[in-house]
């Protein structure tokens, strides 16, 4: 996601560190997925944070929640990606499994 807002590998983005509570609400996976990005997006729209790492304290529905830690983008106006404006249930698919977790996801842009 953020590689796609970026225009470029997000590890490569400079800027003050930060840490933010996020906890969203969902009754499945996929409800906890789209609402999990949704407010990274809305973080990254309003405030610039670009999240690298999470302390999750629990992650399972009804309620996922952890602190985000990351950087807040020192220059907006270097950013060349390409806005998100939406997460999407298009084509979602989330799999748990004990070993791993697979997902696929769409964005409006």
């Amino acid at each position: 996601m953020y590689e796609i807002s970026l225009g470029g590998d997000p590890a490569g983005v400079t800027g003050p560190s930060d840490e933010q509570p996020v906890a969203v609400d969902g009754e499945t996976w996929p409800d906890l997925l789209v609402n999990w990005l949704a407010e990274l997006l809305f973080r990254f729209s309003v405030d610039g944070l670009v999240v690298r790492a999470f302390d999750v304290a629990e992650c399972a529905p009804p309620r996922c929640s952890a602190t985000a830690i990351g950087v807040v983008l020192e220059d907006e106006d270097a950013v060349e990606g390409v806005e998100i404006k939406a997460v999407t249930y298009h084509q979602l698919e989330v799999t748990v499994l004990p070993a791993h977790t697979t997902i696929q996801v769409f964005f409006d842009i």
